[in-house]
């Protein structure tokens, strides 16, 4: 039994290594075909592919990440699945901004998610792989069949429970972070260059002529 573990764990691990490569291969396509086409004359898509090539990154990640949080358990498929719904997120607004590139609130949700997206995986490298930051009762354990993957475990139900509210409660304050984030800076753009409601209005000073409407003609005599 376990030679038969010390067989499969390996290819267990090169599967999720080959999963995470052919997302990251789709990030790094996805910035070659923008580059391409903003810079150069040699791809010249239209301005709404780039939202679709970015939606289609996003949503391998998302099918990756959440194949990985339901194979882990613990603090790693609670982090998997933060992360998961930030890529769906992005995904969503992407596939929105390829078929209409003009709605404002999408593109700063999106934006906001990049954001997010950016700033969790860090929390998340802090979190499962560095010792001084792993929550108290939890360390990184090997995994014993190879000795060379291995994952973040808990040794008690209370301190896996701890640590996933404290997984929580720090991606609640990522959240809080980036909206108070970007809405500083809308402010500061706001004050800058000024904003617009869809319409001018009139000041005190400026003469307005009001002509009276005509009454319309009734044949009746």
């Amino acid at each position: 039994m376990g030679t038969l573990i010390g067989h499969i764990a390996p290819s267990l691990n090169r599967v999720a290594s080959f999963e995470h490569s052919t997302t990251l291969v789709m990030f790094w396509m996805y910035a070659v075909i923008v580059l391409l086409s903003d810079a150069t004359s040699a791809l010249p898509l239209p301005s709404d592919a780039s939202f679709l090539f970015a939606s289609i990154a996003f949503g391998l990640e998302w099918i990756s990440v959440t194949h990985q949080a339901a194979r882990n358990i613990g603090l790693e498929s609670q982090c998997n699945l933060l992360l998961a719904y930030v890529a769906g997120l992005c995904a969503v607004c992407s596939a929105l901004l390829a078929l209409r590139s003009k709605l404002f609130l999408v593109d700063v949700v999106l934006s906001m998610g990049i954001i997010l997206h950016g700033t969790w995986m860090f929390q998340m490298g802090l979190f499962l792989y560095v010792e001084n930051y792993i929550p108290q009762g939890c360390h990184y354990r090997l995994d014993l069949p190879t000795g060379i993957d291995g994952s973040t475990v808990c040794d008690l139900e209370v301190t896996r429970i701890r640590a996933v509210a404290l997984m929580n409660l720090a991606f609640n304050f990522h959240v809080i972070m980036v909206v108070f984030f970007a809405v500083c800076v809308f402010a500061l753009v706001a004050k800058v260059h000024g904003t617009r409601r869809g319409y001018d209005p009139l000041s005190r000073d400026m003469d307005v002529e009001i002509k009276p409407v005509p009454k319309p003609h009734s044949d009746r005599p």
